[in-house]
């Protein structure tokens, strides 16, 4: 059985604080520190890290922290949540992700 990512994707957005999640694992996955993130994007890296672990800040520090990362598949990711129907679904979709990294 071939899936392909995209099968899991929809369009809902996520709430703020796994969106703060997101952008945490985002940043640590093109291997950014926090310092540096917070640099690029022109923030505070305390902001930064507020954001990370609350998913409270602005609009305008998400969109400085998506510009920063140079990479528009990083909005997408983001803000689209994964979407399962079946446990099996769930865990073909791990062992992908895990085996990618």
């Amino acid at each position: 059985m071939t899936m392909d990512y995209l099968e899991f994707l929809e369009s809902a957005p996520v709430d703020a604080m796994e969106l703060g999640r997101r952008a945490a694992r985002l940043r640590e996955a093109i291997g950014l520190s926090v310092e540096e993130a917070a640099r690029r994007a022109g923030i505070k890296p305390k902001a930064l890290v507020r954001f990370e672990a609350t998913g409270k800040g602005t609009v305008t520090l998400l969109l400085r922290l998506v510009r920063a990362m140079s990479n528009s598949a990083i909005l997408e990711q983001l803000l689209i949540a994964p979407r399962f129907e079946t446990l099996s679904e769930v865990e073909f979709f791990e062992k992908r992700r895990t085996s990618q990294k």
